[in-house]
């Protein structure tokens, strides 16, 4: 078994379905991994945190795009940053959260 045809297993078991659409197109449903992690900005003046929210995918469901926007249980995001795993077969897109 090759190393995409086992991430699209775990995906399949424990992804969970999110709404991708590209531009004015048609929404598409995505199965992937939604993360949103904490972070602390340690800057010197102070500690800012906040959160770095992203999605990660079979990079054959969907050809993503900076600015299209993800929809996972209400909430809306833009893609800012969309980084591509060959090996794995895996898209991780980083997210901000629209107002």
């Amino acid at each position: 078994m090759d190393w995409a045809t086992h991430m699209r297993g775990i995906l399949v078991q424990l992804g969970e379905a999110v709404t991708l659409v590209h531009g004015t197109g048609s929404p598409v449903a995505v199965t992937g991994f939604f993360g949103m992690p904490y972070q602390v900005a340690n800057l010197g003046i102070g500690s800012p945190t906040g959160s770095n929210p992203h999605f990660a995918y079979m990079t054959a469901d969907y050809s993503a795009a900076v600015d299209d926007v993800l929809t996972r249980s209400g909430v809306t995001y833009k893609v800012k940053v969309k980084q591509t795993d060959d090996p794995s077969g895996i898209t991780v897109l980083e997210l901000k959260k629209s107002p």
